[in-house]
Order: structure tokens, then sequence, then C-alpha cells
């Protein structure tokens, strides 16, 4: 994957190097990933790994992420950020409610890759439903909610990320930083998985 530019938390890149017609006549679920303010890249859907997407870009880039939008482990440039399973996420509850905010911790780990060594954070994290939302990604329209995770790790610094998930709690975009120390990223989905 191809990445140089820059990134844009407010207004996610459309620039994905696919048109909307090459998108859906590949047999692959597609997602877009802007890492670390470089370009535009595509990632495809390599497997499922117990429920969960395996994401692939190129040998410097994957991806183990939730249907719901949990970043469980990011490799890119030799470095990963993991972040286990939680077992009731609230991300994973469909809710209508337009109030609702959960508390929680969230383990955090990251390091070199294959390094048996690697930091581990607790993070005290709020995820907040702030509200309905229509997207466009890729000249496609979807309707989500949209919430907002904000996690403090011990020595106070603050990360989040935003996400949009579907009404069947898919998500369609995230942006934001899963953890302390790991790099931005904005992802959105461009096909969605089977």
């Amino acid at each position: 994957m191809a990445l140089v530019g820059e990134l844009i938390f407010d207004a996610p890149q459309d620039d994905y190097p696919r048109t909307r017609a090459e998108i859906d006549a590949y047999p692959y679920a597609q997602m877009g990933v802007v890492y670390d303010e470089l370009r535009p890249g595509i990632a495809i859907l390599a497997e499922y790994v117990d429920g969960n997407h395996h994401w692939v870009a190129s040998d410097a880039f994957s991806l183990l992420m939730s249907p719901y939008g949990r970043i469980l482990q990011l490799r890119a440039n030799g470095q990963q950020w993991v972040s286990p399973i939680l077992i009731g996420d609230p991300l994973a509850t469909d809710s209508d409610s337009d109030e609702l905010e959960t508390t929680y911790v969230r383990p955090f780990f990251s390091g070199r890759v294959g390094q048996t060594h690697q930091l581990k954070l607790d993070l005290r994290c709020k995820l907040i439903f702030e509200e309905s939302e229509s997207i466009e990604i890729k000249r496609q329209r979807v309707e989500t909610n949209r919430w907002r995770e904000r996690c403090q790790a011990p020595n106070g610094e603050f990360t989040e990320q935003i996400i949009w998930l579907d009404s069947k709690q898919r998500m369609f975009r995230l942006t934001g930083k899963p953890g302390p120390g790991a790099k931005s990223v904005v992802l959105e989905i461009l096909k969605v998985p089977g």
C-alpha cells in the first residue's frame, strides 16, 4: 500500500485508489485506510478470525478488528498495538438511547512486532453516543450512529476514537488513535464483508 499525504479527521479522504465501479466489481470486502497522515490506501479482508475481520494492505500493514469497530491488533511498519476483546463491550450492543454513556477499563499493549516484552497499560475509557448521522463513503450513503471513545492512560495522556456504526452494529468509519503512542488512523468500509 503506497501511503503519502495529509490526514483530515473532520473530512475523511475519498480519494482511495479505486473508483466505486472498481470497488463493486472486486470480489473481496475492502476498507479505505489512511495511516499516520499518509496517502489513502486500500486494505482487503484476508480472513475471519473468531468472528473478527483480519484486513491486510501489504506486508507492512495488517489490522484485526471486530465487526463493530474495535481495533484488536494493528501492525504497521514494525510496530503493533493490541487491545483484547472486552467482555460485554458496549460498542457491540445495539442501543437507540441518545444519552448512552458507559465507562470501563480497556487493556492496551504496544511494542515492536515480535517483541516479547510489550508496554501494557490499563486505559480508563468513556464511550458516549453522540448522534445519528448520514455519512457518505465513496459515493455511497450510510445511516449511522456516531460514538466517541475517550481513554486516559495512567500518565494522564488522552486518546480518542470516533466510530460510526450502522443499525446492524457494523463499523463503517473510524477516526482517531487506538491508544497511547499509536499513530492516527482513518478507516472506512468501502465494500462490506459478506
